[in-house]
Protein backbone atom coordinates (compact mmCIF):
# COMPACT_ATOMS: atom_id res chain seq x y z
CA UNK A 1 0.00 0.00 0.00
CA UNK A 2 2.90 2.36 0.63
CA UNK A 3 4.71 1.45 -2.63
CA UNK A 4 2.13 3.46 -4.63
CA UNK A 5 2.37 6.95 -2.74
CA UNK A 6 5.94 7.26 -2.33
CA UNK A 7 6.75 6.40 -5.88
CA UNK A 8 3.92 8.98 -7.04
CA UNK A 9 5.52 11.43 -4.39
CA UNK A 10 8.26 10.65 -6.22
CA UNK A 11 7.63 10.88 -9.70
CA UNK A 12 5.73 14.24 -8.96
CA UNK A 13 8.67 15.58 -6.91
CA UNK A 14 11.63 14.79 -9.60
CA UNK A 15 11.91 17.76 -11.10
CA UNK A 16 12.27 20.02 -8.36
CA UNK A 17 14.00 18.03 -5.58
CA UNK A 18 18.05 17.09 -5.71
CA UNK A 19 19.12 13.54 -5.81
CA UNK A 20 20.46 14.31 -2.43
CA UNK A 21 16.91 15.17 -0.99
CA UNK A 22 16.10 11.83 -2.36
CA UNK A 23 18.58 10.44 -0.60
CA UNK A 24 17.98 11.85 2.15
CA UNK A 25 14.15 10.72 2.11
CA UNK A 26 15.38 6.83 1.51
CA UNK A 27 17.44 7.39 4.97
CA UNK A 28 14.35 8.64 6.36
CA UNK A 29 12.53 6.12 5.42
CA UNK A 30 14.85 3.35 6.30
CA UNK A 31 15.54 4.42 9.82
CA UNK A 32 11.44 4.44 10.60
CA UNK A 33 11.66 0.42 9.25
CA UNK A 34 14.34 -0.04 11.57
CA UNK A 35 12.97 1.56 14.45
CA UNK A 36 9.64 -0.36 13.50
CA UNK A 37 11.36 -3.64 13.29
CA UNK A 38 13.28 -3.05 16.66
CA UNK A 39 9.94 -2.44 17.95
CA UNK A 40 8.27 -5.41 16.73
CA UNK A 41 10.91 -7.90 17.98
CA UNK A 42 12.01 -5.96 21.51
CA UNK A 43 13.81 -9.60 22.23
CA UNK A 44 15.57 -10.47 19.25
CA UNK A 45 19.17 -9.02 18.13
CA UNK A 46 19.80 -6.87 15.26
CA UNK A 47 21.29 -9.63 12.89
CA UNK A 48 18.09 -11.28 13.43
CA UNK A 49 15.81 -8.47 12.35
CA UNK A 50 18.19 -7.63 9.40
CA UNK A 51 17.68 -11.35 8.35
CA UNK A 52 14.10 -11.37 8.56
CA UNK A 53 13.56 -8.15 7.17
CA UNK A 54 16.10 -6.96 5.07
CA UNK A 55 17.07 -8.92 1.63
CA UNK A 56 19.43 -8.51 -1.21
CA UNK A 57 17.31 -8.59 -4.36
CA UNK A 58 18.70 -7.92 -7.64
CA UNK A 59 21.81 -5.92 -7.33
CA UNK A 60 20.73 -4.23 -4.27
CA UNK A 61 21.59 -4.90 -0.75
CA UNK A 62 19.15 -4.02 2.49
CA UNK A 63 15.58 -4.35 0.86
CA UNK A 64 13.03 -4.26 2.75
CA UNK A 65 11.23 -7.49 2.20
CA UNK A 66 9.41 -10.35 2.81
CA UNK A 67 10.53 -13.77 2.66
CA UNK A 68 8.26 -14.06 -0.93
CA UNK A 69 10.49 -11.08 -2.14
CA UNK A 70 7.95 -8.61 -2.06
CA UNK A 71 9.00 -5.45 -1.43
CA UNK A 72 9.16 -2.18 -0.42
CA UNK A 73 10.07 0.47 -3.11
CA UNK A 74 12.10 3.01 -0.82
CA UNK A 75 15.05 3.99 -2.82
CA UNK A 76 13.73 7.16 -4.68
CA UNK A 77 17.10 7.48 -6.16
CA UNK A 78 15.95 4.79 -8.50
CA UNK A 79 13.47 7.39 -10.55
CA UNK A 80 16.20 9.80 -11.48
CA UNK A 81 15.48 13.55 -10.59
CA UNK A 82 15.49 15.33 -13.81
CA UNK A 83 15.56 19.18 -13.95
CA UNK A 84 13.46 21.10 -16.24
CA UNK A 85 14.55 24.59 -16.09
CA UNK A 86 13.39 27.62 -17.95
CA UNK A 87 13.94 27.69 -21.54
CA UNK A 88 15.29 30.75 -23.83
CA UNK A 89 12.33 32.17 -25.66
Amino acid sequence: MLNPIIWGWAAYYRTVISSQTFAHCDRIIWHQLWSWARKRHRNKGNQWIAQRYWHSVEHRNWVFSTPEKAQLRTQYHENPATYQGKGNS
